[in-house]
């Protein structure tokens, strides 16, 4: 699935989750995307879609759940403006100190009685956690 695929999803203009993580799509499919204005759930995860592109989906205003994780995004300007999105999946390593608080704010915000992140939290944090699995005869 590739860019000139994408236009011919603009004959589903209430579709409302579209899975695409692993695709060959980029910056062209974007402008597409962000005019599919019932989306809530779009995963774009592993492809060429850059921050410039995120720009192009601002206006999905029913957008609740965004994966974006392994995308080339330095700047999360686009996503800030998605006022219904709830559940944002995104690689902090390339991104500002300020997006990093952005990001910190918003998993407190949308993670209920859960304690805070604490400031220096890398995703990689987690994996240090898991508990080592006994090796099988």
């Amino acid at each position: 699935f590739a860019d000139q695929h994408v236009v011919h999803l603009l004959k589903f203009p209430n579709l409302k989750r579209l899975e695409l993580t692993n695709t060959l799509v980029g910056g062209r499919a974007a402008e597409h995307l962000g005019k599919l204005r019932h989306l809530e759930a779009l995963s774009l995860g592993g492809t060429a879609i850059t921050g410039k592109g995120l720009a192009h989906l601002a206006g999905l205003d029913s957008l609740q759940q965004l994966n974006i994780r392994g995308l080339e995004v330095e700047d999360l300007s686009a996503v800030k403006k998605m006022d219904a999105l709830n559940d944002l999946q995104v690689d902090t390593e390339r991104l500002s100190d300020a997006d990093k608080q952005w990001m910190r704010d918003f998993a407190t915000k949308h993670r209920g009685d859960l304690p805070p992140l604490p400031p220096d939290f890398e995703d990689d944090d987690l994996l240090g956690e898991l508990p080592e699995l006994p090796d099988v005869p």
